[in-house]
């Protein structure tokens, strides 16, 4: 999950909320970023994204 600090739109409550719900959940904050992430926090989020995802499938390799 991947949440920016001043997102108006859906309150960065309830990321942290689920964050603590859903234990296994990755979590990251953007700083300063907003529901649509532009520029350096777009490429922050993407990075989170990336890593998600290659992280994921090491794990699948190993199964």
């Amino acid at each position: 999950m991947v949440h920016g600090t001043r997102d108006r739109i859906v309150p960065i409550s309830y990321s942290r909320r689920a964050r603590q719900v859903y234990r296994q959940c990755q979590y990251v904050e953007i700083q300063g970023g907003r529901h649509m992430f532009l520029g350096e926090r777009d490429r922050k989020a993407m990075e989170a994204v990336e890593k998600f995802m290659t992280d994921d499938r090491r794990e699948e390799s190993r199964e």
